[in-house]
């Protein structure tokens, strides 16, 4: 989180009609729509981070910095509240930008906790350790298409195979009663030969 930032909270409301900002609080999208006309009093962010050189902090930085999924935490340090947020994800140009930033966040947190997860693997001291080899050798981390699937997931059995398996139980009994007949008979000879 960038302690650095405070908002001024003063900005998030129309001075006129109370109303919560949305739109203006982005400095490239009232510029984009309003051009050199816009207000630009109310703008507190800009979208993108090339854009930081106009003095106000990225929403995308802040937003990885806070690295909160929820979305709560962020909502409520740098808008109104998390009602005010939604608003605001429902700005054309944040609609637009916000699955990516979600997407890359979540890539960012695994990354962090996989290297958690490594650095646990290379302690000696941890009791965790094996856990963790583990977790790293089965490629938990990692998409299901990717990893090594072993398991056979294909759901319920086809009539072949049912028909197959029935085939080798039905093999495996008759071997059994074979084995049986020889062992008692086996048996029933050396008794009579005692």
């Amino acid at each position: 989180m960038n302690k650095d930032f405070k908002i001024d909270r003063s900005k998030l409301r129309s001075s006129l009609s109370n109303s919560r900002i949305t739109r203006g609080l982005f400095f490239d999208v009232v510029k984009k729509e309003l051009g050199l006309q816009g207000d630009y009093n109310n703008c507190l962010f800009v979208l993108s981070d090339h854009l930081e050189t106009e003095g106000l902090p990225s929403l995308h930085r802040l937003f990885m910095e806070m690295e909160d999924p929820t979305e709560y935490l962020f909502a409520t340090e740098y808008f109104e509240n998390y009602e005010h947020w939604l608003m605001v994800t429902e700005v054309p140009a944040v609609r637009e930008v916000l699955p990516e930033w979600r997407k890359e966040l979540e890539l960012r947190l695994k990354a962090k906790a996989l290297l958690a997860i490594k650095n646990v693997a290379n302690n000696d001291l941890d009791k965790n350790q094996y856990l963790a080899n583990k977790f790293l050798i089965e490629k938990n981390w990692a998409p299901s298409s990717s990893k090594e699937n072993t398991k056979n997931t294909r759901g319920r059995p086809s009539k072949d195979d049912i028909k197959r398996a029935a085939y080798e139980i039905a093999q495996s009994t008759t071997d059994i009663d074979e084995d049986y007949k020889r062992i008692t008979l086996d048996s029933n000879t050396v008794s009579s030969i005692n």
